[in-house]
């Protein structure tokens, strides 16, 4: 698990980035307007810091995730991913989450290689 304060001072970059993030998760029928919005890109990049955490070598091989609530400049966010399916060759179908609070903001899935790091020759 890892969580990450959205700094302030980045809020001017971030508010150019807010009309998109809102427009192409949220369509028209919500309006985040009266606040600034974190890049849908900071929370997937929060799951691949949980998945650093774990022993061995992580590589991603895919990943699908879906936008379900809008995280805000100050607001901190936490990633959960959970082993789901083995399926073969050290490859792992992974539930991945991002929460905000009570609420989920992402909801995905992704499939990774983990390697345990020892040289077996």
């Amino acid at each position: 698990m890892t969580d990450r304060i959205a700094p302030s001072e980045d809020r001017k970059d971030w508010e150019t980035s807010r009309d998109l993030s809102a427009g192409l998760a949220a369509g028209d029928s919500i309006s985040f307007s009266k606040t600034i919005i974190v890049h849908g890109a900071l929370l997937t990049g929060l799951i691949g810091a949980a998945l650093a955490r774990l022993p061995g070598t992580v590589v991603y091989l895919s990943q699908d995730v879906e936008f379900t609530a809008p995280v805000s400049v100050g607001d901190r966010p936490t990633a959960r991913c959970e082993i789901r399916d083995r399926l073969g060759d050290d490859r792992y179908r992974l539930a991945t989450r991002v929460d905000n609070g009570d609420e989920t903001a992402l909801d995905g899935e992704a499939t990774v290689l983990i390697e345990d790091g020892s040289d077996s020759s």
